[in-house]
């Protein structure tokens, strides 16, 4: 999916979660400097394709305030710290839906702020928002049934073939020589 958004736009950043909104996702995350070594390790020979700790920034400026910061807030962010840039967000279209039932903080801001492209994922029914010109949809064909789930569920006993189905060589050496995503 990088690969393919790389093409699309002039400069694409990559901002691992810093802390996940949903408690119950962030256990399963490894720390975050091994997301960000991983993300570095597998985009590296893209081009125009950045990874950035801007997530990490946005929490810590955070810090204090009531709840968590959202995506809203670091759209924020990014605006007020890189105004010459323009800010599109790339969202699977699970993530999308979840957006328009307003799941996310603030979600009719960010619909009606911010350029969406959403990707097509098999078996995933897509809420359609036409009314809407700032949200562009996507079919990318060599995408296949992948989540970010599936991918650190093949990680666990560390079989290099199972684990190559859903990432890189790279990442998977990283992984097994980090000792993450053991159970």
């Amino acid at each position: 999916m990088v690969q393919y958004f790389s093409k699309v736009f002039d400069e694409l950043w990559v901002l691992p979660v810093y802390k996940h909104v949903f408690e119950s996702k962030s256990n399963s995350f490894a720390p975050f400097s091994d997301r960000m070594a991983m993300a570095t390790i597998c985009f590296s020979d893209i081009e125009n394709v950045k990874i950035k700790e801007i997530e990490l920034l946005v929490f810590n400026e955070w810090c204090g305030k009531d709840g968590r910061p959202g995506s809203v807030d670091l759209l924020h962010y990014l605006r007020r710290n890189f105004g010459e840039h323009e800010f599109s967000l790339v969202l699977g279209g699970d993530t999308f839906n979840d957006l328009c039932c307003g799941k996310w903080k603030e979600s009719e801001f960010l619909l009606g702020n911010v350029e969406i492209h959403v990707v097509d994922r098999p078996a995933v029914e897509l809420t359609e928002r036409v009314s809407q010109g700032n949200i562009v949809y996507h079919r990318v064909e060599k995408l296949r049934q992948v989540s970010s789930t599936l991918a650190r569920r093949s990680c666990v006993g560390h079989d290099m073939s199972k684990m190559q189905e859903f990432i890189t060589l790279p990442v998977a050496k990283y992984i097994c020589d980090n000792g993450l995503y053991m159970n």
